[in-house]
């Protein structure tokens, strides 16, 4: 029961947050899409900022030092405070990624986007076993504290799947689209 709940609360989350990228051309459209629909621009400011009138002096020195300590290669972050607490965007390996934590500083939620060789085998494999025709274009991993779900977008010629598959092995399609040609 706890994790059909878990599962279905991340399933509305990760369906929420990527539903804003379905109408973005190219990655840069979509970090500008996702971000303008989280946070307020004019309290947007870069971590590395010294000024004394930045917001970056109201992140938690706690999600800095655990951001630091979990992104080594990080570039371009971004902080933003959220109601909740703070989030930060950056890119590693090429990839828009963007990790959230509490307002004490603890580490709540991550996003990364990867490409399909990045995926786990077994979750390629529960993926191309029932849609072995279809391309991934998309895959993006929502990890919580101990839990992982991967969202998936596949593609053919005439139709658009996004599928949610559980690190228990649990695949499910979130949306489906038909193309016009």
């Amino acid at each position: 029961m706890k994790k059909t709940l878990l599962l279905i609360a991340v399933g509305c989350i990760s369906a929420a947050l990527i539903s804003g990228h379905l109408c973005a051309q190219d990655q840069k459209d979509q970090t500008a899409l996702a971000s303008s629909a989280t946070v307020k621009a004019p309290s947007a400011t870069a971590a590395g900022t010294s000024s004394a009138n930045t917001a970056s002096s109201t992140i938690s020195l706690r999600a800095m030092k655990d951001f630091k300590s979990r992104f080594t290669n990080a570039k371009d972050e971004l902080w933003f405070p959220i109601n909740t607490g703070f989030v930060a965007y950056f890119k590693e390996d090429g990839f828009q990624q963007r990790i959230y934590y509490d307002k004490k500083g603890r580490w709540e939620a991550s996003m990364r986007d990867l490409t399909e060789k990045q995926l786990p085998r077994d979750v390629r494999a529960i993926v191309k076993s029932s849609y072995y025709d279809f391309a991934i274009t998309l895959a993006r991993v929502i990890e919580v504290p101990d839990h992982k779900v991967y969202i998936i977008h596949l593609e053919d010629e005439n139709n658009i799947l996004i599928v949610r598959v559980s690190e228990f092995g649990e695949m499910d399609v979130l949306e489906e689209f038909t193309k016009q040609h």
